[in-house]
């Protein structure tokens, strides 16, 4: 058994290991976009490994993914290595550690992530020395039902549907009805990212948040399937003429039940006014009325954001794991991360879970 850099050659062979298992993976364009489309990668290009390999008897039996991605604090920048693809054949599961090893001690990163660690996954992790993030409430995924009666419906008649849960949707009925804020200001929906998002970082570095780049180029890249599947929704706010920030809506369906389902992934203003916060959050919750969808959710975002999501009327669903793991190389960041549960403001978009919804 040996361990080998992946090769973007080596993609149908891991296709076939990755459905083997019964996993998820992108169309070979896609795949590959996430390091030839990436903007760092394209700045360093063979100085990036793309992910690891385990070859028996000259087959791929198992690999892990590396991508690229740029972390910033307080105007510093830091080099994440993002883990995708993680997938192991039953009968060499004794490759596991070794593949995990490869990925969370190559040199020159700050961070080491995976947001979509499953329970097997987690517990690798954690044994490397990665760490559950500190932040308000990450375990508990946000739901706002939008059409209650099919999804109540709908859940009852899956024959695997937990009856316990049936309390959780009940609440939605119940919620106080929110008030929508005075007209105070105005929306643009677009499919993409445009010259408003240019240098968008450098705006928020006062933020006193860690957040991945919210850069024109970074967007356009982690959002490119969905942009060109026209399933992206970018919302963009303003006041009076000035840009105050954006939210972005994915579409997408939730398997088990078959829901139309809008993953709210982005929720970022340069100041959160709550009165700008609760406008934009409502703003969303119109889209998907208006194109008839069933639910909108959430995974993550600060305490500010997420008590407004609950004033409006979203509900708390949690999760069966953490998912949220990650190994810090940087000292600097060591308080930031496992210490201050206000600072962090993570979400599928800080991850590989972005591009599998």
């Amino acid at each position: 058994m040996e361990i080998k850099k992946i090769s973007l050659l080596d993609y149908q062979e891991i296709l076939a290991l990755t459905k083997k298992n019964d996993l998820d993976i992108l169309n070979e364009k896609e795949w590959k976009s996430l390091w030839l489309d990436n903007p760092y990668y394209n700045d360093v290009k063979g100085e990036w490994t793309i992910g690891w390999k385990a070859v028996s008897e000259n087959k791929i039996v198992g690999v892990t993914l590396n991508i690229p991605f740029i972390f910033l604090f307080n105007g510093q920048k830091y080099l994440a290595a993002v883990c995708n693809n993680y997938v192991v054949d039953k009968e060499h599961r004794n490759i596991s550690l070794n593949l995990r090893y490869h990925f969370l001690n190559q040199q020159k990163v700050d961070l080491c992530i995976t947001n979509s660690a499953n329970n097997a996954s987690e517990k690798i992790m954690e044994a490397f020395k990665a760490r559950k993030i500190e932040q308000y409430d990450y375990q508990n995924r946000l739901i706002y039902l939008i059409n209650k009666k099919k999804v109540i419906l709908n859940s009852i008649k899956n024959f695997n549907f937990e009856f316990r849960k049936i309390p959780i949707f009940l609440q939605s009925f119940f919620n106080k009805k929110n008030k929508e804020p005075k007209k105070k200001f105005s929306f643009e929906i677009i499919n993409n990212f445009d010259d408003d998002f240019k240098n968008l970082d450098s705006k928020l570095s006062k933020s006193g948040k860690i957040f991945s780049s919210k850069d024109q180029n970074w967007l356009s890249w982690k959002y490119s399937k969905y942009i060109k599947t026209q399933n992206l929704i970018t919302l963009k706010i303003y006041k009076e003429k000035t840009f105050l920030g954006f939210a972005v809506l994915i579409k997408n369906i939730e398997k088990k039940y078959n829901f139309k389902r809008l993953s709210l992934t982005e929720l970022t203003l340069f100041d959160e006014e709550p009165l700008a916060l609760r406008s934009i959050i409502n703003h969303c919750l119109e889209i998907g009325k208006n194109i008839n969808f069933d639910l909108v959710d959430v995974v993550g975002f600060n305490e500010k954001k997420r008590k407004e999501l609950e004033n409006i009327g979203f509900i708390k669903k949690k999760s069966k794991n953490f998912n949220f793991l990650m190994k810090n190389n940087n000292k600097n960041l060591d308080k930031i991360l496992y210490n201050d549960i206000h600072i962090s403001d993570f979400s599928l978009t800080d991850g590989d879970g972005i591009f599998y919804l």
